[in-house]
């Protein structure tokens, strides 16, 4: 991608921070830190909600390429590609709404970046008011959200490898955790009569255990959406008619594998063995679904079934009488 792709990208990111900047000054007039951290917090969460809303709409490779759109900063610059994409795929990952949803992820991700640099580089400049615990923690959630985007890049150029996208859904869980963590003590900061006050927990023991319960679950729901598997019971609340039906954790937990294999490591058999399904485009994977449909179903293998034989026919009997 081009440096001025780089450059539009980055000033799309800046514009949406600031514009949520200028909406918190506009309603409170003025801007504290504990109310951008807030203000963060809650974007945080939307963003959150809208990469559900991605991942539902199945806009993840909408547009094939990070950060940018074909190597611009927005759909409307590459509508020629995604056009010929849809025409070639109709039902595809590549469409002109998908690529909009995916790239308006992108944008408000940049603008969550921007406002956690804010943050990050007020609190070291008020070190000596705001306290160095402050100073470290929002550069900790900035050192969060750079590997979270990481992890977003990542989740395109790997083609939704499904371990990729649930980490990533578990560190945007995370990224949100440490600001509502950083909201809590910035709350202290901003009034003085609003802290908190240490209280004994008599269920320590209890709560770290329901703790990692809900963190595995919230990973597992993740992984059964990764991986297309939500309606592998297509009951509720038993599976398929039992309590306890046959699983295969082997395959259902094999947390990397090539994309165009089965769980067993076997090639589709609709990919030729002389291509990788890393290296092929959308272009050839078209034509290979062409060809496909052209050859029609595939024969069986087995010999032909013998027609049944014909029936013998009666032996006519003697119209002539024995003398």
């Amino acid at each position: 991608m081009s440096l001025i792709a780089w450059i539009q990208l980055l000033l799309i990111g800046a514009a949406i921070g600031a514009v949520l900047l200028m909406l918190l000054w506009w309603k409170a007039r003025r801007v504290s830190f504990h109310r951008l951290v807030l203000l963060t917090t809650f974007f945080t969460f939307d963003l959150i909600l809208f990469g559900a809303f991605t991942r539902l709409t199945d806009s993840g490779l909408g547009c094939p390429d990070w950060p940018g759109c074909y190597g611009v900063s927005n759909p409307l610059a590459a509508l020629t590609q995604i056009r010929e994409a849809e025409n070639l795929m109709p039902t595809g990952p590549v469409t002109l709404s998908k690529a909009w949803i995916e790239m308006l992820h992108r944008y408000f991700a940049m603008g969550v970046g921007f406002l956690i640099i804010i943050i990050t580089a007020w609190s070291w400049i008020k070190k000596s008011t705001m306290g160095q615990k402050i100073a470290i923690t929002s550069s900790a959630i900035l050192a969060l959200v750079c590997v979270q985007g990481a992890f977003g890049a990542w989740t395109v150029t790997l083609k939704l490898q499904p371990l990729i996208v649930t980490i990533h859904l578990m560190l945007g869980l995370s990224l949100l955790a440490a600001l509502t963590y950083l909201s809590s003590m910035s709350a202290q900061l901003e009034n003085k009569q609003y802290s908190f006050r240490q209280v004994s927990n008599p269920h320590v023991k209890l709560t770290t255990i329901v703790l990692i319960i809900l963190i595995a679950q919230i990973f597992l729901g993740g992984w059964v959406s990764t991986n297309y598997a939500v309606l592998a019971c297509d009951d509720f609340p038993m599976c398929h008619g039992s309590w306890y039906p046959a699983m295969n954790f082997s395959e259902g937990f094999t947390f990397w594998r090539e994309l165009g294999k089965t769980a067993d490591g076997t090639t589709n058999a609709t990919l030729p063995k002389s291509v990788t399904p890393e290296a092929l485009t959308l272009e050839e994977a078209a034509q290979l679904i062409d060809e496909r449909a052209a050859k029609g179903p595939a024969k069986g293998k087995g010999r032909a079934a013998k027609k049944p034989a014909a029936k013998k026919a009666a032996p006519k009997k003697s119209s002539a009488k024995k003398a």
